[in-house]
């Protein structure tokens, strides 16, 4: 299929970008390596918008100067969304596009969350096509915005993970936590407490961690990136993400990247995160927003090191059969071709 895919902040030479071209040849892939998008005010994230917007017009308006029109445009963020569109109108012609990895999350004040919500009703209006990661996102955005035209599909979160070298990966006496996105870091703080174990929390931004007091068992990592990171997974004996909003899609990439390294995690069973392993098999739900849960998890990884083997072991068959860049590319294209039949 002839398509545009945009990967705003993807190199050239990633895995990704290579699947993209192999499973559909004829595509155009522009991966421009725009600065990852990692922030710490919003301010500096309102910056990124209008470079987005521009990249998204200028491939729009490029691809559709010749006379072999696109297929199809696939997109990650809705600044890309409007330049497409606009690039459209002016050249006059009609290309459907396709956002993938579509959130949408609610605010604190009513008047901003339907702000909100029109506003993405007019992006997703715009889109002939929705991939989400997982099935009540599909369920809830088709309830929340009531769109007839726009399609929706599911497509399992991926990854491509440069695991350390193999001596990198083993237990380094200590648990882990990371992530920024509606983690619950004052619940495991509590669930924590009295723990001989040390736990580090790997996190660059306050407002996450502003509930988590003081303690000579809790480290926090704020200037811990890349290479540093995924050391910290490798040398973890157990990995924990906690979730405050069991409706929103969050803590997959924290999971999958522990899964690559074989590292058992305990998750906050979501009707998001249960898509993506089974309990005591590849991963350790545990009941969401529950202390004890939490608390007895903890504990019984702790103590269970035949338990953490079994579960890490299995965890990193699970994420190579299902969660690898290749089993993305396929599901996000073949999810596209469905959308266009």
């Amino acid at each position: 299929m002839y398509g545009h895919i945009l990967q705003a902040y993807a190199q050239p030479d990633w895995p990704l970008i290579k699947r993209f071209q192999e499973g559909w040849p004829e595509a155009v892939v522009h991966a421009p390596a725009f600065p990852s998008l990692r922030y710490r005010t919003k301010l500096q994230f309102l910056a990124q918008l209008p470079r987005l917007f521009t990249f998204g017009f200028k491939t729009g308006w490029q691809a559709l100067k010749g006379e072999r029109r696109p297929e199809v445009f696939i997109v990650g963020t809705d600044p890309e969304v409007f330049g497409l569109w606009l690039a459209q109108v002016l050249r006059g012609k009609r290309v459907p596009i396709v956002m993938v990895g579509f959130i949408y999350t609610l605010r604190k004040a009513a008047w901003l969350t339907e702000l909100r919500r029109w506003y993405f009703k007019l992006v997703l209006s715009l889109c002939t096509g929705i991939i989400c990661h997982s099935t009540l996102e599909t369920t809830r955005y088709k309830s929340i915005f009531r769109l007839k035209k726009t399609k929706f599909a599911v497509v399992p979160f991926a990854l491509n993970v440069v695991r350390p070298p193999a001596e990198a990966i083993r237990e380094g006496g200590y648990a882990m936590s990371a992530g920024r996105a509606e983690r619950d870091y004052a619940l495991l703080a509590r669930a924590w407490a009295g723990m001989d174990k040390q736990l580090h929390i790997v996190c660059d931004t306050e407002a996450p961690l502003q509930d988590v007091p003081a303690s000579p068992h809790i480290e926090l990592f704020r200037r811990c990136f890349e290479n540093d990171y995924f050391l910290q997974i490798a040398g973890a004996d157990f990995v924990v993400v906690t979730l405050k909003d069991p409706e929103l899609s969050a803590g997959q990439m924290v999971l999958l990247q522990s899964m690559s390294m074989g590292k058992p995690v305990i998750i906050s069973r979501t009707p998001t995160t249960e898509e993506y392993g089974e309990h005591l098999q590849t991963l350790y739900f545990v009941e969401h927003a529950s202390e004890q849960a939490l608390r007895d998890a903890i504990r019984t990884l702790e103590a269970d090191p035949a338990l953490r083997a079994r579960i890490g072991a299995a965890a990193r068959e699970h994420y190579e059969s299902r969660h690898t860049v290749v089993a993305y590319t396929r599901g996000v294209l073949g999810a596209t071709e469905q959308m266009l039949a």
